[in-house]
């Protein structure tokens, strides 16, 4: 019981479905269910970031809604951005929420799926990633 608790108390606030050992590795739970689908971890992911403030950026999204980027970079002092297209893009943040793999509507997969790249900075709980921001390939 005890450990049934602390699963669930160290994905919150960001927990929206209940992950556990029978759900298979907590690390290929994004393919399984949207973990944050209220994007609540972006908040805490843009102020984990580290970029040059005084450099121009170029930010692409998935899984998000674009007002809540531009707030919580402005809020964390990212000036000197914009919000482009991803194939435009040199960052992409995004969460895993389920779209349409490219070209072919019939098949969903996840953003962490669809754009591939390194991840630079992420939000993490128990292994699980909840958001990230990636470098675009």
């Amino acid at each position: 019981f005890i450990y049934f608790l602390f699963n669930f108390f160290s994905f919150t606030p960001y927990q929206y479905t209940y992950l556990n050992i029978l759900n298979g590795k907590i690390k290929n739970g994004y393919k399984k269910f949207e973990n944050d689908y209220w994007g609540a971890s972006i908040g805490d992911l843009i102020k984990s970031a580290d970029f040059n403030k005084n450099k121009d950026l170029k930010f692409g999204f998935c899984g998000l809604n674009e007002k809540i980027l531009e707030t919580f970079l402005i809020e964390n002092g990212y000036n000197n951005f914009s919000i482009v297209n991803i194939e435009n893009a040199e960052y992409v943040v995004m969460t895993n929420r389920v779209v349409e793999k490219e070209n072919n509507y019939l098949e969903l997969i996840s953003c962490f799926d669809r754009y591939s790249g390194n991840d630079l900075f992420s939000i993490k709980r128990n292994g699980l990633v909840l958001s990230t921001i990636r470098v675009v390939n």
